[in-house]
Order: structure tokens, then sequence, then C-alpha cells
């Protein structure tokens, strides 16, 4: 049980605010720790590693709060240069087996510090990306954050920052963002015949609580979090 392994500090009352039925409302991993291969469990876990990729939600906590873990990225990167980001990349075939394989090794080598399988919760809804990459958000809780040895890739990671859960709530500190142009995302759909809605279809969260603005697919990521951890009506859903 998940949540016996994680045990009081995080779900029994030691940490305010957190629902205890969270993790039933994420997509269960198969076999974390095992062999799962591309393709084999549903409609989150790509089928095709050749376009696919991971990102990692770290949760973690400071003091009685607990926030999300961001990372904010060099201009020295290939992609996404200074944006603010949650660790993760494309799938390496050569030594990912899994998305979830995939989400673990990134986040070690951009911020330095190993989490196990079994601190894994769970999987968000996966996105396609404008860069035509399906994404699975993985979350892991990785403890308290004054404990973690963060270690950042100096060439992928500029810097990082933690946001409370009761801060990225917050109405205050949220704005209405779009994304991308709606008529080019359109195209690039019709072009891959994808019938599936896409968070830069539509006006997404923009999230003003860190000291850099937290917008795009990380935005998106936050808001599907937000939404399965936040007790309803705190978190209202980004508007259509």
């Amino acid at each position: 049980n998940i949540l016996g392994r994680l045990g009081r500090r995080f779900y029994g009352g030691g940490v305010r605010h957190v629902p205890a039925s969270f993790v039933e409302k994420l997509i269960p991993i198969p076999g974390v720790g095992e062999r799962v291969a591309f393709g084999s469990h549903n409609n989150f876990i790509p089928k095709d590693p050749r376009n696919a990729a991971a990102v990692m939600l770290p949760v973690c906590s400071q003091g009685d709060e607990v926030g999300l873990l961001y990372a904010k990225r060099t201009n020295k990167v290939g992609t996404h240069k200074g944006q603010v980001c949650f660790p993760g990349g494309k799938v390496d075939e050569g030594i990912d087996e899994t998305v979830l394989c995939t989400a673990l090794r990134e986040t070690e080598e951009e911020m330095g510090f190993h989490i196990e399988p079994d601190q894994v919760l769970g999987m968000l809804p996966m996105a396609l990306s404008i860069h035509r990459m399906d994404v699975t958000p993985v979350v892991a809780y990785v403890g308290d954050l004054e404990s973690l040895t963060i270690s950042l890739n100096p060439r992928e990671v500029e810097s990082y920052f933690w946001v409370s859960v009761g801060n990225l709530a917050n109405p205050d500190f949220q704005e209405h963002d779009r994304i991308a142009d709606v008529e080019s995302i359109q195209r690039l759909y019709d072009e891959l015949n994808v019938s599936r809605s896409h968070p830069c279809r539509k006006r997404t969260k923009r999230y003003v609580a860190g000291p850099f603005p937290i917008w795009g697919l990380t935005a998106h990521f936050t808001s599907l979090f937000l939404n399965a951890y936040a007790p309803k009506g705190v978190c209202p859903p980004s508007p259509p």
C-alpha cells in the first residue's frame, strides 16, 4: 500500500491540507519498478518510444506545507531555453524501458537526486506537446526539501525553486494565458490526425507565485496535479 509506505508524515495528518484520496485519483503505473513494455497498458503509456517523453513532478514538503519543485532551464539547452519546467526529457530507447525509467533517469541527471520506484505515486494524463512528443507526467514524493540533496546539471538547469500547493491554488497567484496560436495547433492536429484535447488549444493557467512564471505545458501539468490534489473548489479547472 503506497499510503502505508509513505507513512503518516505525508498522509496521516502530519502535513496539513493533504487529502488522503490524492493517490487514488492518479493513474497507477503497472508493475512499478518492473519492466513494462511501451504500449502495454493504456493510452497514458506512449505506444512509440521514438516520440515519447516524460517529466517528473517532485512533491516535497517544507515545514508543514507540501509543494512542487520546479527547475529553470539554462540558455545552453537545445529547446525551452530559460523556461521553467519539471525535470524530464525524451525517452532514450537504448536505456529506458518505460516512461517511468525516463522520468527517474532525467530527474537524477538534471537535479542530482535519486528517486526510488516506491516513491512514485502514479501518473497524470499524457499530453501532446507542440514538438509532437507524447509527454507523460509522473508524480513522486521526494521527502522534505531541507533534507533533499540537490546537485544541478550546470549545462541544463540554471536554478530551482519550490512553490507550496497553497500558493499555487491561490487565485491571487494565477493568471490566464494562451500558450500557443490556436490555428497553428489545429493545423498540427489535422496533420497528425489527432482528436484528443491539447492544452495549447485553449487558455490555460499561468502561475506567478514563484520567482519565475510557470506557463505552457508545465502549467498544464501543474493544473492537473492541483485538480487531483486540492479539495473541490480550491483549484478550479482552466477555462475553455
